[in-house]
């Protein structure tokens, strides 16, 4: 990482200490402190030292331009950034200063070198001068101190056998508490993870650098981030990524990997551990019709009567009996309609007769409807336009590969004339809902017709075979 201005400051007030060219005297003397609501310099001992977080504000006296003998560089800033630019670390710098005779105010130079830059200069115009500070106003004097005791009077004076224990150490559970503790206020607030453009993934909506800008402590101690807080304001790094200086390891991602390491019998997939005993259903018949084009058909009809059983046109004992139509389909595209099963046409207009049992494309979705013509009222398995919850007739599900098994049936002995007219619940048109509001299982109030649908592999699921 490049030297920075606030390492180069530091380094120069450590060799001003440790070179000996200063002393408590000096250390005092520009030193600054509060008088009259205004900072200012030299401060005695009966006033508070002013300290500074950096060092750069405590020298800010430091960072003016002036013109330097021998050099283009004029500010302790520019001679910084030459080094940084030959990429020297503050490792690459040398401070020297040594202690100069003759006038109070020059006591000290200064020389400043970096050895990637080839840049020596004599920075001591630039750290000293008139109303500039020396770089020390930031270290303390400590003298030492110390008092005398004379042995015999302290044992006239104090009891020297004492036999009280001192207080033991925290309990194991106190010093969970306390881990908790900490643990709960150091991770600070939690991410705002949201879907904001639909796609099913938050990852690519959620910023990552500006959280860890407003809330990682690696953040604020990185000079190359735009942290947004104070280190002291500041939460455990989120992301291994992030970690910077002593962060490595102790980030809320490094503590989440631990974790895994404890808890790996409870991640486990418990699905995993079962094998499905179930059979894998064969089929019993030896085969079936299949119709390969849609205007193929089939005609069904008696070889010993005139007309099959319950089927006569004259008679219609259908309407009197009821029937039921089943079948195997499975539809091969999305947008073909027309009619699975008919005798006779319901809905011509020229004496309608007979039912019929049909598919429907509405809206790009598959529906099916049983329509029968009763004396001179047309019966159908729609549903009422009071019903709103759900499709009008029958919906069938978008699979292309699944087989539906059908059945279409004609009640005659529900009340659908005497039904309620404004019940807006599908249930009710189905025959499963009592006049009192009770699910049943065959209410004979609703739609005479109605068509139930349920897929091959539902149907095995439901008998216990694997799918």
């Amino acid at each position: 990482m490049a030297v920075t201005l606030e390492q180069v400051l530091d380094k120069i007030a450590t060799t001003l200490i440790t070179n000996g060219v200063v002393d408590p005297t000096t250390i005092r003397d520009n030193q600054k402190t509060i008088r009259n609501g205004i900072i200012q310099v030299a401060r005695d001992n009966s006033e508070k030292l002013l300290l500074f977080e950096k060092d750069k504000k405590a020298n800010e006296e430091d960072l003016a331009s002036m013109s330097l003998t021998g050099t283009e560089l004029t500010s302790l800033s520019a001679i910084v950034n030459a080094c940084s630019e030959s990429g020297a670390t503050i490792n690459n710098i040398e401070i020297n200063s040594t202690s100069q005779t003759g006038s109070e105010s020059d006591y000290t130079t200064v020389y400043l070198y970096c050895f990637l830059a080839g840049v020596d200069i004599n920075i001591t115009p630039l750290i000293q001068s008139a109303g500039n500070p020396f770089n020390v106003s930031q270290f303390m004097n400590l003298i030492q101190s110390g008092s005398v005791v004379n042995p015999d009077q302290a044992h006239e004076f104090l009891d020297t056998n004492i036999f009280e224990l001192l207080p033991g150490g925290k309990t194991r559970q106190q010093r969970i508490n306390d881990f908790f503790a900490e643990w709960n206020f150091l991770r600070g607030g939690e991410p705002s993870f949201e879907d904001t453009d639909g796609d099913g993934f938050i990852a690519d909506d959620f910023d990552s650098v500006g959280y860890s800008d407003s809330h990682d402590i690696s953040a604020t101690q990185d000079p190359d981030s735009e942290a947004e807080i104070l280190e002291e304001e500041s939460f455990i790094t989120r992301l291994d990524d992030d970690a910077y200086g002593d962060n490595s390891g102790k980030t809320i991602e490094s503590l989440r990997n631990q974790l895994n390491e404890y808890l790996k019998d409870i991640d486990e997939d418990p699905t995993l551990a079962f094998e499905d005993i179930r059979p894998t259903y064969k089929n019993v018949s030896d085969g079936y019709l299949k119709f390969r084009q849609l205007n193929q058909g089939i005609i069904i009809r008696s070889t010993q009567d005139e007309f099959i059983e319950g089927l006569n046109p004259s008679t219609q004992e259908y309407l009197t009996t009821g029937f039921t139509i089943t079948m195997w389909v499975r539809f091969l595209d999305k947008v073909s309609s027309g009619t699975l099963f008919n005798f006779g046409n319901p809905t011509r207009t020229n004496s309608p007769m007979g039912f019929k049992l049909e598919t429907l494309i509405e809206s790009e979705e598959r529906f099916l409807k049983l329509t029968v013509r009763e004396s001179n009222t047309t019966r159908t398995s729609t549903f009422p336009t009071t019903v709103t919850t759900e499709p009008i007739n029958t919906q069938v599900p978008v699979d292309l590969s699944e087989w539906y098994f059908i059945v279409a049936t004609f009640n005659t002995g529900v009340n659908e004339d005497g039904s309620e007219a404004a019940q807006t619940n599908p249930d009710y048109w189905r025959n499963n809902i009592d006049s009192s509001g009770n699910y049943v299982a065959q209410s004979y109030l609703g739609n005479k017709c109605k068509v139930e649908i349920i897929s091959r592999s539902d149907l095995l699921r439901a008998r216990g075979y694997k799918v």
